[in-house]
């Protein structure tokens, strides 16, 4: 067995694609994902399964969220060792100015194969990013909310499917996960 997190994007999100986190972890049951915990409202859910190609688990997980609740849900899926790799090599983490309530972690669903050149292009003002091996690491001085350089920023311009946790949500996943 292994430990994964899904991530789920764009639910609970101003009234919109309402998904109870109780109806969330029933599916999993359902689906045969053992041991699946939640954590707050926006789609953060640790489970155990056999050991799969990460794409196929993520296709049930939307099929099984389709089916159940309506409408279509991005699963982006990690294990447990990229969560925390994530976490370790972040490079703004151990600054002298680093502030936790500023740190973001934008995930992709797939590597894009556009450039990343194209986010150097334009100017940030108050936001340094740095690239990792499993996210792109979005450090914002005046918060999430008024970052220009967002998940659907990411989107529209590395065309693939992006989701964002800030550091505490990251830190309480990887503990759950039982790192």
């Amino acid at each position: 067995m292994e430990t994964y997190i899904a991530l789920l994007r764009g639910i609970n999100v101003g009234g919109h694609k309402r998904v109870p986190m109780a109806e969330l972890r029933m599916l999993f049951a359902k689906l045969g994902y053992a041991d699946a915990i939640t954590y707050i409202q926006s789609g953060n859910v640790v489970f155990n399964a056999p050991l799969s190609h990460e794409g196929h688990l993520s296709a049930t997980l939307e099929t099984g969220i389709k089916e159940t609740f309506g409408f279509d849900v991005p699963v982006l899926l990690r294990n447990k060792g990229q969560l925390r790799s994530m976490m370790t090599e972040n490079p703004f983490v151990g600054a002298s100015d680093f502030m936790e309530s500023q740190m973001y972690y934008l995930l992709l669903k797939q590597w894009p194969t556009v450039s990343f050149s194209v986010l150097e292009k334009a100017a940030y003002p108050n936001e340094k990013f740095a690239l990792g091996t499993d996210c792109l690491y979005l450090y914002c001085t005046k918060g999430y909310g008024s970052a220009k350089l967002n998940a659907a920023v990411l989107e529209r311009k590395l065309k693939v499917e992006v989701t964002a946790r800030n550091h505490k949500t990251m830190q309480k996943i990887l503990e759950l996960s039982g790192m």
